[in-house]
């Protein structure tokens, strides 16, 4: 179960990092469309949108990487977080039998 909740963040924070950029993408493109505008140069709409496309597959593909690497990281820190449990147990239960002998 905690898998599943946990794979549903990070998808969950995926997408919404995801809608986030592509907002940004379509600001950038506006502001960058008006200014070639006010300054007399005309884009066409297929170089600006090709452009924005670009950007969007790189941005995607950079966010992407993101949340593989993080996922990674939470793997790591799971596993030490298992084998730190393990030796603590391992001392807890040579601590008790040395406690037991003693009395």
């Amino acid at each position: 179960m905690k898998k599943a909740n946990t794979l549903k963040r990070q998808i969950m924070l995926y997408v919404n990092a995801v809608f986030k950029i592509i907002i940004w993408v379509f600001g950038i493109i506006l502001i960058y469309w008006l200014l070639l505008k006010i300054t007399g140069h005309s884009p066409t709409s297929e170089t600006v949108f090709m452009s924005a496309f670009g950007v969007l597959v790189t941005l995607h593909l950079f966010t992407l990487g993101l949340v593989i690497r993080n996922s990674v990281d939470i793997s790591d820190i799971k596993r030490f977080m298992k084998e730190a449990d393990r030796r603590f147990y391992a001392f807890a239960a040579d601590y008790r039998k040395h406690v037991e002998r003693m009395h």
